[in-house]
């Protein structure tokens, strides 16, 4: 179905949709915009989602596409009045990382690989790109120009779906993957139950997380999905250390499995789990929880055994890495 965003809240987690036909709300939840590849959206972007009606009312279960609200009668930014239009649109997209954001003030940064000076993110920008919020650390591409500011963006996307454009060159896509994940530790996210990090001598990782702590949602794990954003996975989190097996029945995607043994360190990582096989795969006897990523990741970032991995889930008086 089609249908418009009346509001999405990315601290709450969750918003609604309005179909275009009319009728009741629907929900929007964040885990379902993450697997789209986005972190948010704007209010009135046009969006195609699959829905399911649940016990709670209608509930989007996968999104389809995303269109940015229509803001060409809107008068330009005042920071760009002096800017030929012919400059604004010879900008080229350079990968990005959100170096900090506040909704409130209506502004932030992000740093662009290879490049010393950061650039200015307005609040305007974002919202006519079809998002609404960033969190520190987040992947994107993004438009930069020499402003009143300094570099400012003229355009952002979410890094999945810019490098999915065919515009978009196979070097600024090896690119992306670096600027997203090789990022100082004091920049990176805050510990919080949905972010994991990894470091080790190869660099530091953050991870946006869906946590499967039951064994109804471990079980379900993340079978049937047809797409992972490249900064998100899956914690596996278990009562106590122990032995485990995955395999990757109903798994439509190729995944990397990061062991993590009680001390909160990397025990051993099984690299390109293939889709549908069943055989089981087994990563130790003192697991106390799994990562799961895209696979091939854990290779083309570097992480290896031992590296040390942060998480507010973990034990903390025994953790190689305790929040701080």
């Amino acid at each position: 179905m089609r249908g418009v965003v009346k509001w999405f809240d990315q601290a709450k987690g969750f918003g609604f949709v309005v179909d275009e036909t009319g009728g009741v709300d629907i929900l929007l939840h964040a885990n379902v915009l993450r697997n789209f590849g986005q972190s948010s959206v704007a209010d009135g972007a046009q969006v195609e989602i699959s829905v399911q009606d649940t016990a709670r009312g209608m509930q989007a279960v996968a999104i389809l596409s995303i269109k940015p609200p229509d803001w060409r009668a809107l008068p330009l930014l005042a920071d760009f009045e002096d800017i030929g239009e012919d400059v604004i649109n010879m900008a080229v997209l350079e990968p990005a990382r959100v170096k900090w954001f506040d909704k409130i003030k209506g502004f932030g940064f992000a740093t662009v690989f290879k490049r010393p000076e950061d650039v200015f993110l307005h609040i305007e920008v974002l919202r006519q790109s079809g998002l609404s919020d960033l969190a520190p650390g987040e992947a994107l591409a993004v438009k930069a120009i020499d402003g009143k500011r300094g570099r400012m963006a003229v355009e952002i996307r979410a890094w999945d779906l810019a490098s999915s454009d065919m515009k978009v060159c196979h070097s600024f896509c090896a690119s992306l993957v670096l600027v997203v994940f090789f990022a100082a530790q004091a920049v990176g996210a805050q510990c919080a139950d949905t972010i994991v990090k990894l470091r080790g001598d190869w660099g530091v990782v953050t991870f946006r997380v869906e946590v499967a702590d039951t064994q109804a949602s471990r079980s379900r794990g993340l079978m049937h999905r047809e797409h992972l954003a490249a900064q998100s996975g899956m914690l596996f989190l278990y009562p106590a250390p122990q032995r485990v097996g995955f395999w990757m029945r109903n798994t439509l995607i190729s995944l990397d499995m990061i062991f993590i043994n009680k001390a909160g360190r990397v025990s051993m990582i099984h690299h390109r789990a293939e889709p549908l096989d069943e055989t089981l795969i087994y990563g130790g006897e003192d697991i106390l929880s799994v990562l799961e990523i895209n696979g091939g990741l854990a290779n083309e970032l570097g992480i290896t055994s031992g590296s040390e991995v942060q998480s507010p889930l973990l034990p903390q008086k025994s953790a190689a890495w305790a929040c701080p």
